[in-house]
């Protein structure tokens, strides 16, 4: 994992190692494989800068795509996305991403329950991805406290390129509250 860049922290490693290392992943299908490494080279081309000066970080490039704007690389916002879905997607593939589920991991049987009880499809969305986190870790539903809440969002602010990551942690939050129906979700411990 080295990187020739001098001004950067040797310990994470560049779009160019992520890149070369998924390009070498030979158990990865083709077209995903190809779609990662395309991705890595399209941030490159959208950020100017060579790969190997860009941190496979994802605070670092949530900050560069809050600044770019799909026009600057003549792009659709659909591809910006699917760009930023695919660079997450290949951090996973190499291990730089551990906490946070991929969209389509399915929940734990007692997650998947409290899903389940939950009718407001508002609550719904704004609740799933933090209820994969806990299911990916094996957090049960009742062991959720205010240390857990914390641990996602750190997770979400190092391994996710969503945007807001602390509004989507004040959403979780906050949207178990508005219902006396709602599923307990986070509680004081």
């Amino acid at each position: 994992m080295t990187s020739t860049n001098p001004f950067s922290d040797q310990a994470v490693p560049s779009l160019e190692w992520l890149r070369d290392e998924i390009a070498s992943r030979y158990g990865i299908a083709h077209q995903r494989r190809m779609d990662m490494v395309s991705a890595c080279n399209m941030a490159g081309r959208w950020f100017d800068l060579p790969l190997a000066m860009i941190p496979a970080n994802a605070a670092f490039l949530r900050k560069r795509f809050k600044s770019f704007h799909h026009v600057h690389g003549d792009v659709s916002k659909r591809r910006v996305g699917n760009v930023r879905s695919l660079l997450l997607a290949a951090m996973r593939e190499a291990g730089l991403s551990t906490k946070l589920a991929p969209y389509q991991s399915k929940l734990s049987s007692a997650w998947q329950k409290l899903y389940d009880l939950i009718s407001d499809d508002y609550r719904r969305a704004s609740l799933s991805r933090f209820m994969r986190y806990c299911s990916r870790n094996d957090i049960a539903p009742d062991a959720v406290c205010d240390a857990v809440a914390s641990s996602y969002l750190e997770a979400l602010e190092t391994e996710s390129l969503i945007r807001h990551p602390r509004t989507n942690h004040q959403t979780v939050c906050r949207v178990r509250g508005s219902s006396p129906r709602a599923p307990p979700i986070i509680s004081r411990a």
